[in-house]
């Protein structure tokens, strides 16, 4: 999965890996179902390795886990 797709998600709206996945399902048509939760959250992982997103730990309902939130960080929003 290309980063910069996912950078230019994130820069509409923070989002967790599920919505995010949902948003570029939404946006990509058929070849988007072929993406799986997996690249999503290897992409997620090497962007924030690489300081371009942060995650926060957002407190899910009481039948939900918590979820990572990601959003850009400055250099993300730069590039």
């Amino acid at each position: 999965m290309q980063q910069e797709v996912v950078l230019a998600m994130l820069a509409k709206e923070p989002s967790h890996g599920y919505e995010l996945r949902a948003r570029l399902r939404h946006a990509l048509g058929p070849l988007g179902e072929a993406l799986n939760a997996g690249q999503v959250y290897v992409t997620l992982t090497r962007l924030e390795k690489a300081g371009l997103v942060t995650a926060d730990r957002s407190t899910g309902a009481a039948d939900r886990p918590d979820r990572k939130v990601y959003e850009l960080t400055p250099d993300g929003q730069q590039r």
